[in-house]
């Protein structure tokens, strides 16, 4: 036997037993956490009594498959209907307040566009300059170069 197919050996039982182990443990944890294996469903041979003191049979609430499809999916508060907030009612005052505010908000914008776009302007120039002194002193470096060889 070579040392080839140990390690081919040692590799395949390593396999063997994970994919082993996973189905165990798949089988395990599917079967104890599943809803439909914990459900727990209404007898419907319970008796209630009536009030009169009669005996009557409870019948089960008849549930189309797609209903309680949809009630598993979406919950059972998913019929109701949420009633959005009502709109604050504006104040004139308080309108003119907002268009001030917005139009102040603008203004700042505008302003630190400008800015921006002159920092812009000034990093490209320094940019610029950088680059010209890196090649200015790589030409006095070639230069010193061929004085010394």
């Amino acid at each position: 036997m070579s040392l080839k197919n140990v390690g081919g050996l040692n590799s395949g039982l390593t396999y063997t037993w994970f994919v082993f182990l996973s189905l165990v443990a798949f089988l395990l944890v599917g079967c104890e956490g599943s809803e439909e294996a914990t459900m727990q469903t209404p007898n419907p041979q319970d008796t209630t009594t009536k009030s009169l003191g009669t005996v009557e049979q409870q019948k089960p609430k008849e549930v189309k498959p797609m209903e309680e499809a949809l009630t598993n999916f979406i919950g059972p508060d998913a019929g109701k209907v949420v009633e959005m907030p009502k709109p604050a009612v504006v104040v004139p005052g308080q309108l003119s307040q907002y268009e001030k505010q917005i139009e102040d908000l603008r203004t700042e914008n505008t302003d630190l566009k400008q800015k921006n776009a002159k920092l812009e302007q000034e990093k490209q120039e320094l940019n610029d300059k950088l680059h010209a002194i890196d090649l200015e002193n790589q030409n006095i470096l070639k230069a010193k170069n061929t004085e010394l060889a």
